[in-house]
């Protein structure tokens, strides 16, 4: 006798719903076709990706070649003030250039006085972590330094020398050499010593102050304070020798 014939009953609407959210996952793990809206997560967790770090442009203070007094930066320090400042970078530069010129001048100097004026120079310059305006203070540390380079080592056109005879002593005399400087300055000369003086404001004629000395010219005569505390002296400007006017025609 024939067995009877099974016919499968068709499964609930919610059963098949049900069924199939539950295989989207399985399906999406084995290759399967899967849901695109499957409600769950892959619980196999994919390769682990590190956030992106933002890339930035270097600035001017990390370009910038960390050779001569950049290479002495440090946290704080006039250095790193100078090499973070494209102003100060600039005066340092030049400074560099003038001073290398005075070198080629002294060449095999002995003793190395240059030298010895230049290291001094870049400790008192390095002192200005203590004023109170570190920025004016390191720039007038430079233009000083960059006039005393062109002036001591006449790298720049001069006039002169102009002599002044102070107190109607002959022997007491001022010899002075003028150079175009910005701003324009002169050294004068009394026996043994030297004195760089740059101009200062005047109401007339021509005023130049140095350390603990000045001259303040007009008509052809003189008022010079020579040393600290002392005097001011009258002078008078002597003819010019035929060596200086000659000196000047060839400038």
């Amino acid at each position: 006798m024939p067995l009877p014939r099974w016919h499968p009953r068709p499964a609930p609407l919610a059963a098949c719903v049900s069924l199939a959210l539950m295989c989207a996952p399985l399906l999406a793990q084995t290759g399967g076709v899967a849901s695109p809206s499957a409600p769950y997560p892959s619980r196999t967790p994919g390769p682990t990706v590190a956030p992106s770090t933002p890339v930035t442009a270097p600035s001017a203070a990390s370009s910038v070649s960390r050779t001569g007094t950049c290479a002495q930066a440090r946290p704080g320090n006039i250095p790193e003030m100078i090499c973070q400042d494209e102003g100060l970078r600039a005066l340092d530069k030049s400074m560099d250039g003038f001073y290398a010129q005075a070198l080629k001048k002294v060449g095999n100097e002995q003793p190395p006085v240059l030298a010895v004026e230049q290291s001094r120079w870049r400790q008192a310059r390095d002192g200005c972590w203590k004023a109170t305006d570190r920025l004016d203070c390191v720039q007038a540390s430079y233009r000083h330094r960059i006039i005393e380079l062109q002036a001591r080592y006449r790298l720049v056109d001069s006039i002169g020398p102009v002599t002044y005879v102070c107190d109607d002593n002959p022997p007491n005399k001022v010899v002075v050499d003028y150079f175009k400087t910005e701003p324009p300055s002169l050294l004068a000369r009394q026996g043994e010593r030297t004195a760089l003086m740059l101009a200062a404001p005047s109401a007339s004629g021509a005023r130049y102050t140095g350390t603990n000395e000045s001259l303040w010219e007009h008509q052809g005569e003189a008022a010079i304070r020579w040393g600290f505390g002392a005097p001011e002296r009258k002078c008078i400007k002597q003819p010019e020798t035929a060596a200086s006017q000659a000196s000047q025609a060839s400038m």
